[in-house]
C-alpha cells in the first residue's frame, strides 16, 4: 500500500511539473521568427514560396505590358527567381509591442535582377538569331543564373510586419510576407523582358523591310496594328510617290514603271542584324545588305544613250527608261555587302518607329541612283 502511495505521488508530481512547465514557455522574439521565415525563403524552403514567386513574376510581366508569357517557361523561370532568392539582403530590426500585436520592421537592399542580368542577355542577344524567344530564354535563364554570382543592389527599402502570438504561436498577414519578397526582388520578369523587346524589335524592323521592298504587308500590319487593307494602302502610296513628277506617263507606262521598280526592289538582298536596347524608349538595330545597283546601272545607261544621241524626244526617253527599268529588274547587279546601324524611337504618338532620317539614309544605301 505504501509503495503505491509512493507511485500515486510520483505520478501527481509529475503532472504537476509538466503543467508548470508548459505555463512558463518562454516566447520567442517576433523579429526571430521573421528572420526565420525570410531565411525559408532564401534557401527555397518557404512552403508556398512557388505560388508567391508566380505572383511576383506575373505582376512584373504585367507592368511591363507582358500579356502572353509562355507557360512552358513557368517552371524554369520560378527556378531562376528561387536562385535570385538565394542573394537577397536584408536586416531584421528587434521588435516593437504594439497593443497586442508584435511589429518588426526589416531593412532591404532589393536585388534588381535587371541590372544585374542586362549585360549578359545583351550580349547573347546580339549573336542570337532571336527568333524564337521560348528557344532562347533556356540559355539566358542559364546565363542569368550565372549573373547572380555578381549581384547589384538598389537603394535600401523597408518591409513592415504585424504578427499578433497567441497558444506559442505567431500569426502574421501573409500578404506581408508578399509585399517583402517583391520589395527584394526588383524587375523580377526583366531577363524575359529584355529579350522579348529584342526579338519584337527585330519582328518589326523586318517587317518595315519586307514590306518596303518585297511588298509583304502582312507582318509589317500586325506590328503596326494596321489591317491588311490599310498596310497595302500604305504601300502603295509610297510606290505611287516614286513616279517621276516632272514626266507625263501614260497609264500603261506608269504600269510599266512601277512593276520594274518592284521587281527591282525586291531582288534586294538584307538581313536584320543584332539588335541592341539602348534604354526604355529606344533601340538600334543592325542591317546587314548588299546593294542591289539596278537603278544605278539603269540610270548611267540611260545617261550614256541620251549622250550618245540615241533618244531623239522625250517619248523615246521613257521608253528608254522603262525598257532599262525592265531588263535590270531580270538581271540584278548587286554591290558589295555592308551594313548600317539604325536607331528605332518613339515618335510623338509613343510608338516605336525607325528614324526617319535613318531609313531614308539605308533606302538609299540598300537602292543607289548614283
Amino acid at each position: 500500500m505504501k509503495r503505491f502511495k509512493n507511485v500515486f505521488v510520483l505520478l501527481i508530481l509529475g503532472a504537476i511539473a509538466a503543467m508548470t512547465l508548459a505555463g512558463c514557455k518562454k516566447r520567442e522574439p517576433a523579429d526571430a521568427y521573421i528572420k526565420a521565415e525570410l531565411e525559408k525563403v532564401q534557401k527555397g524552403e518557404y512552403e508556398k514560396l512557388d505560388e508567391m514567386l508566380n505572383e511576383v513574376l506575373e505582376e512584373d510581366l504585367d507592368t511591363n505590358g507582358v500579356e502572353d508569357f509562355p507557360e512552358e517557361l513557368k517552371e524554369e523561370y520560378l527556378t531562376f527567381l528561387k536562385e535570385a532568392c538565394g542573394h537577397i539582403k536584408y536586416s531584421v530590426n528587434e521588435e516593437k509591442k504594439q497593443q497586442n500585436e508584435y511589429k518588426v520592421t526589416v531593412e532591404i537592399e532589393p536585388l534588381d535582377i535587371r541590372l544585374t542580368t542586362t549585360d549578359p542577355v545583351n550580349e547573347y542577344m546580339n549573336t542570337a538569331k532571336a527568333e524564337n524567344l521560348t528557344e532562347e530564354m533556356h540559355e539566358i535563364l542559364k546565363l542569368s543564373t550565372e549573373a547572380l554570382a555578381s549581384p547589384v543592389y538598389s537603394d535600401k527599402l523597408t518591409a513592415s510586419f504585424r504578427l499578433s502570438y497567441k497558444d506559442g504561436t505567431y500569426t502574421q498577414k501573409e500578404d506581408e510576407l508578399l509585399t517583402a519578397v517583391k520589395v527584394m526582388l526588383v524587375n523580377a520578369s526583366a531577363p524575359y523582358v529584355q529579350a522579348d523587346g529584342s526579338v519584337n524589335m527585330k519582328a518589326y524592323v523586318k517587317s518595315c523591310q519586307d514590306a518596303m521592298f518585297k511588298g509583304d504587308y502582312t507582318e509589317y500590319a500586325r506590328q503596326t496594328g494596321m489591317t491588311d487593307e490599310e498596310a497595302q494602302k500604305e504601300i502603295d502610296e509610297m510606290y505611287e510617290q516614286a513616279l517621276p513628277n516632272d514626266v507625263d506617263l501614260t497609264d500603261e507606262q506608269e504600269t510599266r514603271y512601277l512593276t520594274a521598280l518592284k521587281k527591282i526592289m525586291a531582288n534586294t538582298i538584307y538581313e536584320v542584324g543584332n539588335i541592341q536596347q539602348v534604354d526604355s524608349s529606344s533601340y538600334t538595330a543592325v542591317i546587314n545588305y548588299t546593294p542591289n545597283l539596278a537603278l544605278q546601272k539603269c540610270f548611267e545607261d540611260l545617261l550614256s544613250n541620251a549622250e550618245s544621241g540615241k533618244y531623239s524626244s522625250e517619248a523615246q526617253l521613257i521608253e528608254g527608261l522603262l525598257t532599262l527599268m525592265e531588263q535590270h529588274a531580270e538581271t540584278p547587279v548587286n554591290g558589295e555587302p555592308s551594313q548600317m546601324t539604325v536607331n528605332i524611337i518613339r515618335n510623338s504618338s509613343w510608338e516605336m518607329q525607325i528614324d526617319d532620317s535613318d531609313s531614308e539614309e539605308l533606302f538609299m544605301a540598300m537602292l543607289p541612283t548614283q
